[in-house]
């Protein structure tokens, strides 16, 4: 069953904690040696590190009769080895076409917001949290070599030498893994031979009209012929040596934007004090936007003269600047915020709230839903409420989530609701003495007067839970904590369309 390159996987699995017991994996299945060799390793794994497995098939509507006989290879690949299965057709052409962008990269997030779609389905029908529910992805060593050269040609910062993580955060707390990262083509195609796959083929590999393909059929061959015959391993080791580095100052930035920033999801906005970029050095500010971008949706793509004119921006502090970044998305100024936004996101504007619409969640319902809960939309604004015990892992606090000792808030209020404010509404600020109304709050908060009939709280009768404006977080309550004696935890995670 190709065993070195099984226990290579294995290995990659545990040493970087790819996996946890109680998970569900949703791997992406193309039908191809790569993600067939995943998949099959997953299946044999399962048991063993007590996860469940399921795959998602995206057919691509651009090789007929081709691509059917690929989703029903992958389907019936499912069926053999006792998975779930999840098809869907995207017509990538007209999705090129609508977004702007080449086939290749429309491809690429007609994907992901099927992975991404699919691990929410299954997090919802097992009441497990987001960051229980993996998407898994059978990117190779000869993948990430490619990555970095394809980076370097087009000038790459440091960072982007890193290419690709064995795993990352991706849309709605739902992370992405790579279980291959450490093993070559070479031993992926022998492993589906010795295991038996007769995985498919895409012709589209062989076709030079893709930059990646080019690098792979044509400029990696020269330079392992010419210059290093191990080239690949080489620029794999340059990748992980990078990483390195990038993890290091990943920790520093997202440490500062826990501490000073607000994220909202959904690819929407991010927004930061306009001083807790201004006075950090170059190497950091760089990283913090960069950062920002990706948490509001923009990956990659961000060049060098767009980090100089956000430079500019920041030091020279013109309230109502605007920037123009790759695909769409804007950096703004906004007084003293910096707004990291996709054109024509709600959550980019000021009005985005619920403008006093109101939907609600009753407590007692709760129970039996788990980390899935009920998710509350008003607007602009989601909220989910949910039920979880105290110590499950992935239900504390995070970015966008607030945890609070059930039994408290229950005792106060029937019922948690996402609304627009009212008069009377009041919060108990985190990290502050007595009461606050809701209204003084936007007053400090520097929220034009315009603005505030956007903003969206979570509240238990009059009192705020959460107070959310603009695509932002204005403050969390600091009342109803959890502690020592709390046996469930209500959970409020709040995004943006």
């Amino acid at each position: 069953m190709g065993q070195p390159a099984f226990d290579v996987v294995k290995d990659t699995i545990i040493r970087n904690s790819l996996i946890e017991p109680g998970s569900h994996i949703v791997a992406g299945l193309s039908g191809g040696p790569d993600s067939a060799c995943l998949f099959h390793v997953l299946a044999a794994l399962r048991g063993e590190m007590g996860f469940r497995l399921s795959a998602v098939h995206v057919n691509h509507l651009l090789r007929p009769g081709t691509a059917e006989g690929d989703a029903a290879y992958a389907e019936r690949l499912c069926a053999e080895l006792g998975a779930g299965f999840y098809g869907f057709e995207r017509d990538v052409a007209a999705l090129a076409r609508e977004w702007g962008v080449g086939h290749e990269e429309a491809g690429r997030r007609a994907r992901y917001e099927a992975f991404f779609e699919t691990a929410g389905r299954v997090a919802g029908e097992e009441g497990i949290p987001a960051g229980m529910a993996r998407v898994a992805v059978a990117h190779s060593r000869n993948d990430q070599a490619e990555t970095v050269l394809l980076r370097i040609i087009r000038g790459t910062g440091v960072d982007g030498l890193a290419a690709m993580p064995y795993m990352r955060e991706g849309r709605g707390g739902f992370r992405v893994i790579r279980p291959l990262l450490d093993l070559g083509r070479d031993d992926i195609e022998g492993y589906c031979a010795a295991a038996g796959l007769d995985p498919r083929l895409d012709e589209t590999n062989g076709d030079a009209t893709y930059r990646r393909n080019r690098v792979r059929i044509g400029l990696l061959p020269l330079l392992a012929r010419e210059y290093n015959a191990g080239i690949t391993g080489a620029l794999a080791r340059l990748a992980s040596n990078a990483g390195e580095d990038r993890d290091y100052f990943s920790g520093i930035i997202d440490g500062l934007i826990r501490e000073r920033g607000a994220f909202a999801d959904g690819g929407a906005a991010v927004e930061m004090p306009l001083d807790a970029a201004a006075g950090l050095h170059p190497a950091l500010r760089h990283r913090l936007i960069v950062r920002c971008f990706g948490l509001a949706g923009l990956e990659q793509d961000i060049g060098a003269v767009h980090l100089r004119a956000a430079d500019a921006l920041i030091e020279g502090g013109r309230t109502g600047k605007t920037l123009c970044f790759p695909n769409g998305y804007r950096l703004a100024l906004r007084y003293g915020r910096l707004a990291f936004f996709r054109e024509g996101a709600r959550a980019a504007r000021p009005d985005a709230g619920p403008q006093g619409g109101a939907a609600r969640a009753r407590l007692s319902e709760l129970a039996g839903r788990g980390a899935a809960g009920v998710v509350l939309d008003a607007g602009g604004a989601r909220l989910r409420v949910s039920r979880v015990p105290a110590g499950l892992p992935g239900g504390g606090a995070a970015e966008n989530r607030l945890a609070l000792d059930f039994g408290l808030v229950s005792s106060a209020a029937d019922t948690v609701e996402l609304r627009g404010r009212r008069a009377g509404d009041w919060i108990r600020p985190a990290g502050m003495d007595g009461r606050k109304k809701i209204q003084d709050l936007f007053v400090d908060a520097k929220i034009p007067a315009r603005d505030r009939d956007g903003a969206a709280l979570a509240a238990a009768g009059s009192e705020a839970l959460l107070a959310l404006c603009g695509g932002r977080l204005l403050r969390k309550t600091g009342n109803y904590a959890v502690n020592g004696d709390t046996e469930h935890v209500l959970l409020l995670e709040y995004f943006f369309d």
